[in-house]
């Protein structure tokens, strides 16, 4: 009996430690998550049906530094482990999922192309390893190079943390990125971007407290609006390529903008719709997957219309087709 009750007690006390656990969670970055979630994938919206000269879609450049900010509160999670583990446990969590999601979404993309016709069997089944190697992720699921390029940096970034103080591994990255965008290496795609996520990453790992000091918030939030103003300069990190202004200010304001919105929804949180925080919380399963679902919507889109339908409508179809996939 008094083993049973030794148990019982201990069984009590675990699961309330779980719920003090899950009251006290911090859910300001689950918030900025969110709301950087939902732009990306609405982003990839307008650009399915070329709506991308509209002004909403311009003005959605304001949340220009979305990218940097996943590799950003990935190094504000970081801890010091040991090489293989993260090696380990980031392939478990980045490059199976890199896997799967890469052949189901290849799949839906067959389904595509032999409904366009005129296609090879080259486009079936080399064109998508060449995508690989040289872009990082295949036509059929291209948000997924994220994951590869998250793997290398964590790769990367434990390997150096063991030899180097991390304010050197921020120079080094920050320097690096600087040449690799000045001599233009663009392949394999995940080299440049790699070394630009690590220096996020280097930023995020090093400001996980400090971000959250005032003068710190004011200073970053002068930053990013100054340079939103002043001198706005826009990276396709995925391809390095700089879209306008200057790739130095970019790397500056990024991080100004991280800094800014993680301040903003920690202040709001509280007010904040709590759907933005689920949304955040779940981002990896909408991030690897919302791309097959826009695939399917334009299967059955072409289906039904022969996809020449209003780029407004298509639009609706797409929005319509990604809520009922990701719900």
């Amino acid at each position: 009996m008094d083993i049973k009750r030794k148990t019982l007690n201990l069984v009590s006390q675990i699961s309330i430690i779980k719920m003090e656990m899950t009251s006290k969670r911090d859910n300001t970055l689950d918030c900025a998550c969110g709301i950087l979630i939902i732009h990306m994938i609405l982003g990839h919206i307008f650009q399915w049906p070329q709506l991308t000269t509209t002004h909403f879609y311009q003005w959605m450049n304001i949340l220009y530094f979305f990218m940097p900010w996943f590799f950003f509160k990935a190094g504000i999670f970081y801890k010091k482990t040991p090489v293989k583990k993260v090696f380990s446990t980031s392939f478990h969590r980045l490059i199976v999922p890199f896997i799967a999601l890469s052949l189901i979404g290849h799949a839906f993309l067959c389904i595509s192309l032999v409904q366009e016709g005129g296609h090879t069997w080259q486009d079936f089944l080399i064109n998508p390893m060449k995508d690989i190697l040289l872009l990082g992720s295949t036509t059929g699921n291209f948000p997924l190079w994220f994951l590869l390029s998250l793997f290398f940096t964590k790769i990367l970034y434990s390997l150096l943390n063991t030899q180097i103080p991390p304010t050197y591994i921020t120079g080094i990255s920050c320097l690096s990125c600087l040449v690799i965008y000045w001599i233009h290496i663009q392949y394999p795609t995940y080299l440049p971007n790699t070394v630009c996520g690590l220096f996020f990453f280097s930023i995020g790992y090093q400001l996980q407290e400090l971000q959250y000091k005032r003068i710190i918030f004011f200073l970053s939030a002068l930053i990013y609006i100054s340079t939103l103003i002043l001198t706005p300069s826009f990276v396709d990190m995925r391809s390095n390529l700089l879209l306008s202004g200057y790739y130095q200010i970019w790397l500056i304001g990024a991080i100004a903008g991280c800094i800014t919105l993680n301040n903003i929804c920690s202040s709001a949180k509280k007010h904040l719709p709590p759907i933005l925080c689920t949304i955040g919380y779940h981002s990896i399963l909408f991030y690897i997957s919302h791309w097959i679902f826009l695939i399917i919507t334009k299967v059955f889109i072409t289906y039904f219309s022969g996809f020449q339908n209003h780029p407004w409508i298509d639009f609706t179809a797409f929005i319509c087709g990604t809520i009922i996939g990701c719900s």
